[in-house]
């Protein structure tokens, strides 16, 4: 994590192989020149491990500004681009999913982006924060096809915002890639007051529309898993909580203990 909290930094990693009898680490780093920076960009270019694969692969979210400058300078404050690569951790070599050189005005690299993929790295999303705007993509990383997004931006009814995320907190795509749940704090104005509200929100990828939607009393830090039907969640690290994904009903807590 600590090399994915800065902007122009190159990751390196203790690799060791998984039929390896020693206890042999090998230093891998992951050169920005490899994930499609230019010197133009290398300064504000981001990268962020996904998830280890299944086939000891990586894959990794890379993105900064625009490689060219623009014929209109005041472009140049525009939409970053950015996508997802695979990394052989065996052989070292780097190659680009079909889901890179995206952007999208709500969707900058000021701020780290939360991102998730299924084990085979098929499935990838990237759910992307900044004062005004909260929004989630999710792509086939095999054909390049933006299969859902979500913004959580303010949808104003009778007083209340319905879908204005303060804080996104964290995303988790189920195991089989057909859903996603998003945990952050609901902003509610309602009644001339303003209050977070924890929640989780579930989608079907599918249906493209939200499956469920509940409240968590004790706030979010991180979903741990999801496998569709049931949803684990760290809370700051106080416990750790297991709820049915259909609406939030408890199923198992276990109490963090105290230093």
């Amino acid at each position: 994590d600590k090399f994915a909290k800065k902007h122009g930094i190159e990751i390196e990693l203790m690799v060791e192989k998984p039929d390896d009898q020693t206890d042999d680490l090998k230093l891998f780093k992951l050169p920005l020149e490899r994930l499609d920076a230019v010197e133009r960009n290398k300064n504000s270019f981001l990268t962020v491990p996904v998830k280890l694969l299944k086939n000891n692969e990586l894959l990794v979210f890379a993105g900064g500004k625009t490689r060219t400058i623009p014929a209109d300078e005041h472009e140049d404050l525009g939409p970053d681009i950015w996508g997802f690569y695979r990394v052989d951790l065996g052989k070292g070599e780097i190659s680009r999913t079909k889901a890179i050189d995206r952007s999208d005005a709500a969707a900058g690299l000021f701020n780290i982006p939360l991102v998730d993929a299924t084990v085979d790295g098929k499935i990838a999303a990237a759910a992307f924060s900044s004062t005004n705007s909260k929004i989630l993509f999710v792509y086939d990383t095999e054909t390049g096809e933006e299969i859902f997004r979500q913004t959580f931006d303010e949808t104003v009814e009778s007083g209340r915002n319905l879908l204005k995320l303060s804080e996104l907190r964290s995303i988790a795509l189920s195991k089989d890639g057909t859903k996603i749940a998003i945990a952050g704090l609901l902003a509610d104005y309602g009644r001339g007051r303003y209050k977070k509200d924890p929640k989780v929100f579930i989608y079907d990828l599918q249906t493209k529309v939200m499956s469920s939607e509940f409240s968590i009393d004790d706030g979010i830090t991180k979903i741990v898993s999801f496998d569709g039907k049931e949803i684990i969640i760290n809370f700051e690290g106080r416990a750790i909580v297991k709820l049915d994904a259909g609406g939030g009903k408890e199923i198992w807590k276990t109490q963090m203990p105290k230093n």
